[in-house]
Order: C-alpha cells, then sequence, then structure tokens
C-alpha cells in the first residue's frame, strides 16, 4: 500500500519484484457476476466515485482509473479481474 495503489496489478508486480512471499488480495463482485480486486467495498477513495463495486457492472469499472489517485506514475491503472 505505500509503494502502488493496493490490489492492483502494479503493487502485485511491486510485491514479486520485492522479493514478497506472498501477496493479499480483497475481491468483490460487480452487479453482473465478474470478480474484481479493490479493497474497498465503494470506489470513492480510488477513483472518486461514490458508488459500490456491486452497482457497476464489470464494463463500467474497468473504465475507472483507479490509480491516478495514488500518484501520477500509476494514472490509468485499472481494477484487475
Amino acid at each position: 500500500a505505500r509503494a502502488a495503489p493496493e490490489n492492483t496489478l502494479a503493487a502485485i508486480r511491486k510485491a514479486i519484484d520485492s522479493g514478497a512471499d506472498y501477496v493479499e488480495i480483497d475481491v468483490h463482485q460487480t452487479a453482473d457476476g465478474a470478480v474484481v480486486l479493490l479493497h474497498d467495498r465503494d470506489l470513492k477513495r480510488v477513483a472518486g466515485l461514490s458508488r459500490r463495486l456491486d452497482e457497476l457492472t464489470l464494463d463500467e469499472v474497468r473504465a475507472l482509473d483507479v490509480g491516478a489517485w495514488f500518484g501520477p506514475a500509476f494514472a490509468g491503472e485499472r481494477v484487475p479481474t
């Protein structure tokens, strides 16, 4: 959570690169039943959207940038499936 936005592919890559033995992930389901990685139940903190994942379809979630809030290097980071 200090090196990259948590529960993103960037964070998982950084964990692997740093030699981590494991990575903790959080999963949620979208309105259309897709399983996605995201720590929070809603998207307010990471995407500025006051909606819960279970209210959005996978296509709607995929369109969101969940990295820019963390820093410019992570702009364009998406919610992984």
